[in-house]
């Protein structure tokens, strides 16, 4: 069970958002980050030469709110962009979000309890699907908090029914990443994500998973993973 009280609140949280493209998504997905139980957060946008208005409506929504800040960069792809937003981060704790999906309320509060719970070094959550407006969940719901040697943990990045090896779901320590110089590599094109997780794992040991679900995955045609 988590225990709200056990949360440092003086730790900063940063979450990188990589953004192509995203008018029609981008404002629903920083307002569910903005309303975050747990505020001491940094936003990073990473803005990757969008040709749309994305710019626009990110400029309009972070007017008001200092924790969200707008980085412009040409078109790399979105492993430039995660790089990008990697060397700019200043918190201790690093999050990962998509331009098109958004996340419960208690998304950042429930990740960085499992990491500070035993000073685990990787947390993961469940999360939901979300298609044609409606939300599927992926998840037992249970709240029961799991502890993964790093083996098992490397094997469920592949497994349908568990966290996988997507990014969003999971919470990284930023000093693992810089000490071992984990990036994106701006060559690969799909499962990108993957690739990184499984980098990560092999530099720690206390890993955590949470069968609960806290992110929503927008599943719509314009989604890498439909791009054949």
């Amino acid at each position: 069970m988590l225990v709200k009280d056990n949360i440092r609140f003086k730790e900063l949280v940063s979450i990188v958002i990589p953004v192509y493209n995203s008018e029609k998504y981008i404002a629903k997905c920083l307002a569910s980050l903005q309303s975050q139980s747990y505020d001491n957060i940094e936003v990073i946008i990473i803005n990757d030469g969008s040709t749309d208005q994305t710019q626009k409506v990110i400029k309009d929504f972070i007017k008001t709110d200092k924790r969200f800040v707008l980085i412009n960069k040409e078109n790399a792809g979105v492993s430039s962009a995660r790089n990008a937003g990697i060397q700019l981060a200043k918190g201790k704790y690093l999050i990962f979000v998509d331009s098109d999906d958004y996340v419960t309320s208690d998304y950042v509060e429930t990740l960085l309890s499992l990491m500070q719970d035993k000073n685990n070094e990787l947390a993961c959550a469940d999360y939901y699907i979300v298609e044609r407006g409606a939300a599927y969940i992926q998840s037992s719901g249970t709240n029961k908090i799991e502890v993964l040697r790093r083996i098992d943990a490397i094997d469920l990045l592949h497994n349908d029914h568990c966290f996988q090896g997507y990014l969003w779901n999971k919470i990284f320590l930023k000093d693992v990443i810089i000490q071992n110089s984990i990036l994106f590599d701006p060559d690969i094109k799909i499962w990108e994500d993957m690739l990184f997780c499984l980098k990560y794992l092999v530099h720690v040991k206390k890993i955590v998973h949470i069968n609960k679900a806290i992110y929503y995955y927008v599943n719509h045609s314009e989604s890498v993973m439909n791009d054949k």
